[in-house]
């Protein structure tokens, strides 16, 4: 008697060694890249929000750097604006340099609202539309671009909507709107 395997066994246990091997390979691919495509994807969402806090701080930065613009030349045309008053009450005529200034404040003043216009949400835009029509409009009565009794909200309205348009951008741009210290 002979205890020699049969050749079917034999080959029927070889044939699944191969099968297992291969198919052991196989799964080791696939859930390979399972988690390569499961890291990747990771990585693309975070890259995404990555991009997306930089463009959100860019838009910020665009729209701090449009309302300082704004806010330096209406605040520079109102001061012009008073010393024409100033000059006015005391009767006395309009000289070169202040119309000159006048005059140059013009196109800056164009160029900052549009980039506010632009970037800004509607309640500054409003405000700052507002404010500019009305400096922009008094410059040129003065500068005689415009025929008209000068018209306009006295200083002081101004400056209460000086103050509107402050707290409109500090709102948008998240920044803590300062209350008015009570000792001053």
């Amino acid at each position: 008697m002979s205890l020699s395997t049969p050749l079917w066994v034999a080959l029927a246990v070889a044939a699944l060694g191969v099968l297992g091997t291969l198919a052991a390979s196989i799964v080791t691919q696939v859930l390979t890249r399972r988690r390569d495509d499961r890291r990747w994807s990771l990585e693309r969402e975070e890259r995404a929000r990555q991009w997306q806090r930089e463009d959100a701080a860019r838009w910020l930065a665009d729209r701090r750097a449009a309302y300082t613009e704004l806010l330096v030349v209406l605040h520079e045309q109102d001061r012009v604006l008073e010393a024409v008053r100033r000059r006015q009450a005391q009767a006395l005529t309009l000289d070169g340099p202040v119309s000159a200034r006048l005059a140059a404040l013009s196109d800056p003043i164009d160029r900052a609202w549009h980039a506010v216009e632009l970037l800004a949400p509607g309640e500054v835009t409003r405000i700052a539309g507002e404010l500019t029509r009305e400096l922009r409009d008094q410059g040129d009565q003065v500068l005689g671009r415009v025929t008209g009794p000068p018209g306009g909200p006295a200083p002081g309205d101004r400056q209460e909507r000086f103050a509107a348009l402050g707290a409109a951008m500090r709102k948008d741009l998240g920044v803590q709107i300062r209350e008015p210290d009570p000792l001053r």
